[in-house]
């Protein structure tokens, strides 16, 4: 809907609208995320909720992979078959690497870790996903969400959860400011 009324309605390139009705149909789960702690939300809709949010965000990745390789090679006018297979291979390999780090973390988490040691793995293994991640040109939000999906299923362990979650702050500080740098207005 997004990209036919904006190309019918301004006029706009097709490869432009692409992109923004790829970008539009992410939605911002922090403030969802938000407002169940503020008020402390339990059951069953609150965990579909969060499946629904997170599913959403991985569709959003997958639809703008794809509109970006079909812009990208509608640039060089002519559309090879690579250069749309490409992504959805990436999207792939950016699955398989979450949920084999997932399933690596869920085997590596004994009940005799100390919390320091747990901590220690987690955030280990979430970098070793960045590098690799950023060593074969993939976006490591997608592996980093079946990373947790996959812990999460394989172990129903609540606590390593609010235990990354205390130590969030400092690194979507980070984010935040290296993502500030790179926009060039």
């Amino acid at each position: 809907i997004v990209t036919l009324s904006v190309h019918y309605i301004f006029h706009l390139s097709w490869s432009f609208c692409l992109l923004l009705g790829a970008i539009a149909t992410a939605t911002a789960p922090a403030s969802t995320m938000v407002t169940i702690r503020q008020y402390q939300a339990r059951g069953n809709f609150v965990n579909t909720l969060l499946q629904v949010v997170a599913f959403d965000d991985a569709v959003c990745l997958i639809a703008f992979s794809l509109a970006s390789a079909i812009v990208n090679a509608n640039v060089g006018e002519t559309i090879s078959p690579s250069e749309i297979i490409m992504p959805i291979v990436y999207n792939i390999v950016a699955f398989a690497i979450g949920f084999v780090s997932g399933a690596i973390l869920s085997k590596l988490m004994t009940p005799k870790r100390s919390e320091d040691n747990r901590l220690i793995l987690t955030i280990a293994l979430l970098l070793g996903i960045a590098g690799l991640c950023a060593a074969v040109d993939i976006s490591p939000l997608l592996p980093c969400m079946i990373y947790g999906t996959t812990y999460i299923n394989m172990t129903k362990d609540k606590e390593l959860y609010k235990q990354v979650e205390r130590f969030t702050p400092p690194i979507l500080s980070i984010f935040f400011v290296v993502s500030g740098m790179n926009f060039d207005i």
